[in-house]
């Protein structure tokens, strides 16, 4: 054989279903925008009850944090997966997920400490 000639050539075709992919979009992007919705409605209390000087436990802090990570959660990029795929919008994706789990892990390290110490400070009182 020629040493430019081809031995062996794969060719590989990958095929989604449009239907399916215009489903999930839709249904990402639906809770996406309800998960939008709550955060907006959430955080105008959370900063109307701040600026009127409440004081606001660790749950409202935490849960704060946590509705704002759930909109990231929901992919906004999901849509470019799909059309352009990229490494770029894969590790976006990554980080949001990582970063929604990141904050929960932490609300729930934390939770059993703050619960140990409300309950130690009602027993010296």
């Amino acid at each position: 054989m020629d040493e430019h000639s081809i031995e062996r050539f794969d060719f590989e075709l990958f095929v989604v279903n449009a239907k399916f992919t215009e489903m999930q979009m839709n249904v990402r992007y639906i809770f996406m925008m309800a998960a939008f919705v709550t955060m907006v409605a959430y955080l105008c209390k959370y900063f109307d009850a701040k600026r009127k000087g409440f004081v606001l436990s660790y749950d409202q802090h935490s849960v704060a944090q946590l509705v704002v990570f759930v909109v990231f959660f929901d992919d906004p990029l999901y849509a470019f997966e799909i059309l352009k795929p990229q490494y770029r919008i894969y590790i976006f994706s990554s980080m949001w997920t990582a970063l929604f789990v990141g904050t929960l892990l932490k609300y729930w390290i934390h939770l059993p400490e703050k619960q140990f110490l409300e309950a130690r400070g009602n027993q010296g009182s």
